[in-house]
């Protein structure tokens, strides 16, 4: 499984949104989007705010893309999740990595911050029941198109959302040959690096 992803690319970063900015092209030059997925499928992740009465729920989702999805090059900007339903439109904090990796599974188990670099933090677009939501980065992530993209999204713990309509669900697309390239977690309190990831092959 992966998330609808979409990159946003100056050249010299559905599912998610990244943007690249081509270090030659400071000066106003064009802009491409990569989009991976196409939808298909739709889901409470990557910012899971489902939960039982009474709870506090963070959640964490780890995914891979692929160099020959992205094949770009440049500087990862912005980052966004294509929506499909939600009334809810409330703030989702969020803290965002990413690293490259020659790792094309994402097996259940345990995760850290290890070897990442912390590119966002703060609150996640939700500003309307369904359609891209996107945030641009704190820190732009350089992209070579030589490994493959790995993202982790921490979001931080919130009142759960009651009601079928009511939680944000997002689009994703199903992968081929079997093997997981998302793994996610959602329970009570904030995520920490002891908690395990479930993994998702759909």
């Amino acid at each position: 499984m992966k998330i609808f992803l979409k990159f946003i690319i100056r050249q010299i970063f559905p599912i998610i949104i990244l943007c690249l900015l081509n270090s030659l092209q400071l000066s106003g030059q064009s802009v491409s989007e990569v989009f991976i997925g196409t939808g298909g499928g739709n889901q409470n992740y990557p910012l899971n705010r489902t939960g039982f009465s009474g709870d506090e729920r963070g959640s964490a989702a780890e995914m891979i893309y692929l160099q020959s999805e992205i094949n770009d090059v440049g500087y990862i900007t912005k980052l966004a999740f294509n929506k499909y339903s939600g009334t809810n439109t409330g703030d989702i904090p969020v803290t965002i990595y990413m690293k490259l990796t020659s790792a094309t599974s994402l097996p259940l188990g345990t995760t850290s911050t290890s070897g990442y670099t912390q590119v966002y933090i703060g609150s996640f677009t939700n500003n309307a029941e369904s359609g891209w939501m996107e945030v641009e980065l704190d820190q732009k992530f350089e992209y070579a198109n030589i490994y493959n993209l790995q993202i982790l999204v921490i979001k931080g713990s919130q009142p759960f959302l009651e009601g079928a309509d009511v939680p944000p669900r997002y689009y994703y697309t199903s992968t081929s040959g079997g093997s997981a390239r998302a793994r996610f977690w959602c329970n009570t309190g904030e995520w920490d690096d002891t908690k395990i990831l479930t993994e998702d092959h759909n």
